[in-house]
């Protein structure tokens, strides 16, 4: 009975002392995993544990290691929504990283809008204007800003500077910048996006598309002088584009306003694909208005379809005492490039004489 006790004490101690031991290494452990890299980690020991801590640790881990942890915590069995959400909390997402990028285009924005309206403010000299356009030409924000303040501003003197400095460029994003004006339904509006595309027509002949367009929706006398003038840098090759002007001029040269009027004969006589516009543009040489009379006249300069009809009326008009000097003056400089015979050249030299 004595030795029974004995034994039965000694197997006690030892059961508790291994149920301590057992106790201790498991703190030691989980201390362990909380502290150690993942990279330290046993073959064997929990993932989703050991590698979740370390992750956590590193908030400027990408979005690939919140996707490793959540499979990882998969693979073990272990707590996965309690794991991902601890990650989704601690680590920067993609979409974050964006925004801070988004952050600085905004204040680049922000600065070339600065810019932009600083450009609206004054008009120095040809040489700052150059260097701004350069500048502008250079930098595709500062571009865009400027079309935007452009396309917004209101006030008529800055309106023209910011026209005025775009007008330097060859852009053919100018277009639908000028066409988003001239179609605003906004008469000032509209007169600087015709002015734009007068400026570019020449570096960027598709300005004379909205020009044409703009004539065939309006009826406004102001506006489609303006829309004639686009035309005036020169003649497209483009047989399509000359017929719509020809097309365009000949109506025009109808309108109640004189103003239309000139411009019409004006920019027909320069565009003329042939001989038949000819009577349309005799018609000017004896409008009502003396303007007209004028502009028809200096029109003929040059003109490469003359022929005994229009010899003649142009030296009808030199000889008209009761015209004006420069509709005569305009009908014998047009003369002097045609090709005379001696009985013409007599009576143009008669008529230079008179104005003398």
């Amino acid at each position: 009975m004595s030795q029974t006790i004995p034994i039965a004490a000694a197997v006690a101690v030892v059961v508790l002392a291994g149920i301590a031991y057992t106790t201790t290494q498991s703190g030691k452990d989980t201390l362990g995993d909380s502290t150690a890299p993942a990279e330290a980690s046993a073959p064997g020991t929990d993932s989703s544990t050991s590698t979740g801590s370390s992750t956590l640790g590193n908030a400027s881990g990408a979005e690939t290691a919140l996707n490793a942890q959540a499979e990882s915590a998969n693979a073990a069995g272990s707590g996965t929504a309690e794991t991902t959400s601890e990650l989704a909390e601690s680590i920067p997402t993609e979409e974050a990283a964006t925004g801070a990028t988004g952050n600085a285009a905004l204040m680049l924005t922000s600065e070339a809008i600065e810019f932009a309206r600083g450009m609206a403010q004054d008009y120095t000299d040809d040489a700052t204007l150059i260097e701004q356009a350069k500048a502008l030409a250079a930098d595709p924000a500062l571009l865009a800003a400027v079309q935007d303040e452009f396309t917004t501003e209101t006030d008529a003197a800055r309106l023209d500077r910011l026209r005025l400095l775009l007008g330097q460029l060859d852009d053919p994003s100018l277009v639908g910048v000028a066409e988003t004006m001239v179609f605003s339904g906004n008469e000032a509006s509209a007169a600087a996006g015709l002015d734009l595309l007068r400026d570019i027509s020449g570096k960027v002949p598709e300005a004379r598309t909205v020009a044409l367009d703009m004539m065939a929706s309006t009826q406004d006398a102001s506006l489609l002088v303006r829309a004639t003038q686009v035309m005036a840098s020169g003649k497209s090759d483009d047989a399509d584009v000359v017929q719509r002007v020809v097309t365009s001029m000949s109506s025009l040269v109808q309108h109640p306003d004189a103003s239309v009027r000139r411009a019409g004969y004006s920019t027909l006589a320069r565009w003329s694909n042939g001989p038949s516009v000819t009577p349309t543009l005799l018609q000017g040489l004896s409008d009502d208005d003396p303007t007209v009379r004028k502009s028809t006249a200096y029109g003929f300069v040059g003109y490469p379809h003359a022929d005994a009809a229009v010899i003649e009326a142009l030296l009808k008009t030199a000889e008209d005492g009761a015209d004006t000097r420069r509709a005569r003056k305009g009908a014998l400089l047009a003369l002097k490039g045609m090709p005379l015979d001696d009985v013409q050249r007599q009576r143009l030299l008669s008529a230079e004489t008179q104005l003398q």
